[in-house]
């Protein structure tokens, strides 16, 4: 009872946030069946506001509030440079490349990158670069998503006291969960919500050492 006594708030809002990525996922488990557009890419209709939440989401993951933390900390004021980074690679991203390939996987119909080589050069070496980038983009996400279940268990561990191995089993499995039923539909709209909650946790930690110590 001391635990739940100690825990109580941060227990619930969890409960919420884990039955809201839950309950996402299930509500698009319909849409996301409509065939193979409709899960992969969502029908390419999901809203931009909700796409760019949900990049910010995916970007500043436990990678940001844990590990580039660690690493300013480390290095001082100099890391700062790296927030200028991405700003202007995701502007270039976002405004020179990213219209130009939306409009040409849509004519294409491809649902990946190595789909999007493959449709539209068509020869063998189209064929080479999309099995290359399948393998270069399954390597890269799973030790992507290896970092955030560890950070994220970490994090549990630190604030409910709760081991390390479940903390990590229950991430992977809350994250397949919502995954599998909605697809990307579920994927962008729960990244949508951390989006949400992470932008106000960020402005908060902004403002936190300015209230308590100064600045």
């Amino acid at each position: 009872m001391d635990y739940f006594y100690e825990h109580y708030v941060t227990l619930i809002l969890t409960a919420i946030y884990v039955g809201g990525c839950l309950y996402v996922g299930w509500y698009f488990k319909k849409k996301a069946s409509q065939g193979v557009e409709g899960y992969y890419v969502a029908k390419r209709e999901i809203p931009g506001w909700v796409i760019s939440l949900a990049f910010f989401s995916t970007s500043a993951s436990t990678n940001t509030y844990i590990g580039q933390a660690g690493k300013s900390f480390e290095y001082g004021l100099s890391w700062a440079w790296m927030g200028i980074i991405w700003t202007v690679f995701c502007i270039i991203s976002w405004q020179l490349l990213g219209p130009k390939m939306r409009f040409q996987t849509a004519r294409l119909r491809s649902f990946t990158i190595p789909d999007y080589f493959h449709l539209r050069y068509k020869s063998n070496l189209a064929k080479s670069i999309r099995v290359l980038s399948a393998v270069i983009i399954l390597f890269a996400t799973l030790w992507y998503m290896i970092g955030i279940a560890k950070g994220c268990a970490h994090v549990l561990t630190a604030v409910l006291d709760i081991p390390y191995e479940y903390g990590a089993f229950g991430i992977i499995f809350i994250t397949c969960a919502y995954t599998i039923w909605g697809g990307m539909y579920s994927v962008l709209w729960t990244d949508a919500i951390q989006g949400i909650i992470m932008f106000g946790v960020a402005i908060l930690m902004l403002a936190i050492p300015f209230i308590f110590v100064g600045g």
